[in-house]
């Protein structure tokens, strides 16, 4: 029917997120009101007392068994509440600033929970009291996570620290692995016997875990590091930087190994190829470039733009590397030279992506200046028209068998497109605003879009019809999935509901069949050259519609969208 299951799920402002429960029977969302909320699915009523928080929630989750939910809030805590009658269990956990995440131990005895007081703090999740003293930065943590065993506690700051902790006894372990500047990420080794750092001031640096001990030198920039991460074996530490290099080092001695991999403006990303021999780079000054990894001597030439990449990676095979940039191309490459392949893939604004289709053939691009394009990979030239919007693509995907085209964009239409010809398939997927995202079924029969304008729609993929009325909200949409058997849309939005929806019922129930059903529904037959209604007799009655349930019976063995089939739900799977 398209029917809003049940009212809506109200808050009084923006809702921040959702998610089902394990069984799919309850909603758990949370909201800029300063509550989070459990449903009931089938009705919409509201299960327990809202959790109310002081200030905005910034996030909820279940525990395993889901009896329990855990939810932290900009007022400053965390708090652990009763599932099935929405009671506080205990008293808040409690922080002297905002609290930027949590998470439960393995075993969910514990609570790790951080904060912009400069703290991470662990709890006791029975008995509610704080485990050993605070975890004490000078300035907003950012980030915590335990190591495997759980037995130790890494977090990373403002104050330009990282710092390990006993989560028996809340004791550092070791000094501070202190940077000069807010610390961007940290993250143990493998087998979690050193830490990784890396920060505004220009370095990344390797710590021994449970000394404190800096390994080696610090591995210096001039600015600040982007980004850091172990090669496979960890002996190796790759880095890139706003000082427009990427550099590798020895891990092991903090020694550089090579020179430093320079591009002329900030590095924005880099990766190693599968068996880490090269690395690729990309940068503000309209380059990627390919190194040996052991010597930072450059393959071939720079991939050259004439304005910043925004991204770059590698074919499946290695040999072709594939470009996007603000100068409004996307370029193949070949990488044992560097020399371009074919002509540049070319736009009119630049290029916010780009992907391979799976066989790598074709390569799929989209701009800010309203068209994606398909092109064959091997010569350039591009496949079929331009997939034409009149703004900005916001983004394209293929379909699984990859003979469709789907486009979303900010001149409020979603688009399915035809990949060979690149004609539109049946009309736009109209909204009144942007459309902020879409999605396909999982036989991809329909698509899923939610927009600015405060409605989410379901479509026809093959006609482009609406199914069903709008999923309507009073403010825009942020977000909207399936269930995991398609038979309701959960949508969310900034007016601070959440909404459940029917989706509109047995969408492959074939055409053929609906005059049948009409006449064993009503026991009348329609002529549709003369429009007149006749009443059929008892005997044509009964004929009818015995031969109506035997085609339903055997449309119900193959039907894809059972939960919606009346024959199903009214005498079962006549095909289990």
């Amino acid at each position: 029917t398209g029917a809003q299951i049940g009212p809506a799920l109200t808050h009084e402002r923006a809702v921040s997120g959702a998610l089902f429960s394990r069984d799919e029977s309850r909603i758990l969302t949370w909201s800029y009101d300063g509550t989070a909320r459990l449903w009931n699915s089938d009705t919409g009523s509201q299960i327990g007392p809202a959790l109310t928080h002081e200030r905005a929630v910034s996030g909820a989750l279940f525990s395993r068994d889901e009896s329990r939910i855990l939810t932290w809030s900009y007022d400053g805590t965390a708090r652990l509440w009763n599932s099935d009658t929405g009671s506080q269990i205990g008293p808040a956990f409690t922080h002297e600033g905002f609290v930027s995440g949590a998470l439960f131990s393995r075993d969910e005895s514990r609570i790790l929970s951080w904060s912009d007081d400069g703290t991470a703090r662990l709890w006791n999740s029975d008995t509610w009291t704080q485990i050993g003293p605070a975890m004490t930065h000078e300035d907003a943590v950012y980030g915590a996570l335990f190591s495997k065993d759980e037995s130790r506690i890494l977090t990373w700051s403002d104050d330009g620290t990282a710092r390990l902790w006993n989560s028996v006894t809340g004791a550092q372990i070791g000094p501070a692995f202190t940077h000069e500047g807010f610390l961007s990420g940290a993250l143990f080794s493998s087998d979690e016997s050193s830490i990784l750092t890396w920060s505004d001031d220009g370095t990344a640096r390797l710590w021994i875990s449970d000394t404190g001990t800096q390994i080696g030198p610090a591995m210096t920039h001039e600015a600040t590091a982007n980004g850091a991460f172990f090669s496979r074996d960890e002996s190796r530490i790759l880095t890139w930087s706003d000082d427009g290099t990427a550099r590798l080092w020895n891990s092991d001695t903090g020694v550089q190994i090579g020179p430093a991999m320079a591009h002329e403006n900030a590095v924005y990303g880099a990766l190693f190829s599968r068996d880490e021999s090269s690395i690729l780079t990309w940068s503000e000054d309209g380059t990627a470039r390919l190194w040996i990894s052991d010597t930072g001597a450059q393959i071939g030439l720079a991939m050259t733009h004439e304005a910043t990449v925004n991204g770059a990676f590698f074919s499946r095979d290695e040999s072709r590397i594939l470009t996007w940039s603000d100068d409004g191309t996307a370029r193949l490459w070949n990488s044992d030279t560097g020399v371009q392949i074919g002509p540049a893939f070319t736009h009119e604004g630049f290029v916010s992506g780009a992907l391979f289709s799976r066989d790598e053939s074709h390569i799929l691009t989209w701009s800010d200046l309203g068209t994606a394009r398909l092109w064959n990979s091997d010569n350039g030239v591009q496949i079929g028209h331009a997939l034409t919007h009149k703004a900005n693509v916001i983004g394209a995907l293929f379909s699984r068998d990859e003979s469709r085209i789907l486009t979303w964009s900010l001149d409020r239409t979603a688009r399915l497109w035809n990949s060979d010809t690149g004609v539109q398939i049946g009309p736009a997927y109209i909204h009144e605003s942007f459309v902020s995202g879409v999605l396909f079924s999982r036989d991809e029969s329909r698509i899923l879009t939610w927009s600015g304008d405060g409605t989410a729609h379901l479509w026809k993929s093959d006609t482009g019809e609406q199914i069903g009325p709008a999923m309507a909200h009073e403010d825009a949409v942020y977000g909207a999935f399936f269930s995991s058997d398609e038979s309701r849309i959960l949508t969310w939005s900034e007016d601070g509901t959440i909404k459940q929806w029917h989706v509109p019922g047995d969408q492959d129930f074939p055409a053929s069949f609906l005059v049948s059903e009409a006449e064993a529904l009503t026991g009348y037959s329609f002529d549709p050259n003369s429009f007149n209604l006749s009443r059929l007799s008892s005997d044509e009655y009964a004929a009818q519609r015995a031969a109506h349930l035997a085609a339903a019976r055997e449309h119900a063995c193959t039907c894809r969208f059972p939960q919606q089939n009346l024959y199903i739900q009214a005498f079962g799977d006549p095909c289990p």
